[in-house]
């Protein structure tokens, strides 16, 4: 990627982190993708500001504070409760008519339909709590017994810090009953097949073969009748700054094949197509077809 061409990537932290655990992070990726640790109220360098137990108002107060930061391509990026308010900050930025991420990304965390949150409708008692603490056995008896250390651990980190799995799956639960998840997806489902459509009017042009017509998915297999060995292609592709999935990649035996990957996703530029094209020509020529 051209050094002239940043993306800013902001990292929401883990439960009960601050923005200090991405700190590595501006130390090893590379020099155009910029990394932007947001600290949430409460946290690290806003320790004295009051701890956000509202995660729709958190997402929306980052949105605010990041909004000025917009003026380029940027993605969110949040790990466990930080893929979660990455979501929601995603909703709260286009509620706001800001720019879109370029993508994403959640890990540590499953998706709002992968979940049983029916426990977590209505928020439990302390007594609850240290009931359900107790029976998962990571906390030592001596600090349940402690009323006075149990009372500041159940406001400062179950309550008030939204950093544990108990305000985390109420979170989801949320999501799930407004019904934002599902709006979410049918537009995910929606752009991928325009994106099939794109890619594979692109494919056809250039005489590709696909190995199903399909709209769904993030992948197209396809193979072109002049190119016996997709490899052949990666050097030539490389040189214009496009990287191919040949299909022997993917094979058990890695043996040479006609077929390729395409990610539809990454796909759709079309001075990318303008490219591929120069190089599909290139060896369909050396073939003599």
């Amino acid at each position: 990627m051209s050094t002239s061409l940043r993306l800013r990537l902001f990292c929401l932290p883990h439960s009960g982190a601050s923005a200090s655990v991405y700190a590595r992070w501006r130390r090893v990726l590379p020099d155009w993708l910029q990394v932007c640790p947001l600290e949430l109220p409460g946290r690290g360098m806003r320790m004295d500001e009051p701890l956000q137990r509202d995660i729709k108002a958190l997402a929306a107060q980052l949105a605010e504070e990041i909004s000025r930061d917009l003026d380029g391509p940027y993605a969110l990026f949040g790990h466990s409760l930080g893929g979660l308010l990455a979501f929601e900050l995603a909703h709260a930025l286009n509620a706001r008519n800001l720019p879109a991420p370029l993508a994403l990304f959640a890990s540590g965390t499953a998706g709002p339909a992968r979940r049983d949150v029916s426990e977590y409708a209505v928020e439990k008692t302390d007594a609850q709590l240290i009931a359900r603490l107790r029976e998962l056995q990571g906390t030592a008896e001596e600090a349940l017994a402690n009323p006075e250390l149990m009372q500041k651990l159940l406001h400062l980190k179950m309550r008030s810090g939204l950093t544990t799995s108990q305000v985390m799956e109420r979170v989801v639960y949320a999501a799930i009953i407004d019904g934002r998840w599902r709006k979410h997806l049918k537009r995910l489902r929606q752009r991928l097949a325009e994106a099939h459509q794109e890619v594979g009017r692109h494919l056809h042009r250039l005489g590709f073969e696909l190995f199903t017509e399909s709209d769904e998915g993030m992948y197209i297999w396809t193979r072109h009748p002049a190119i016996p060995d997709s490899a052949a292609l990666l050097d030539d592709a490389l040189e214009k700054g496009i990287m191919l999935g040949p299909g022997q990649l993917f094979m058990v035996d890695a043996k040479a094949t006609g077929w390729m990957r395409f990610n539809v996703a990454f796909s759709t530029d079309p001075a990318m197509w303008e490219l591929l094209e120069k190089v599909f020509v290139k060896h369909v020529r050396r073939s003599g077809m």
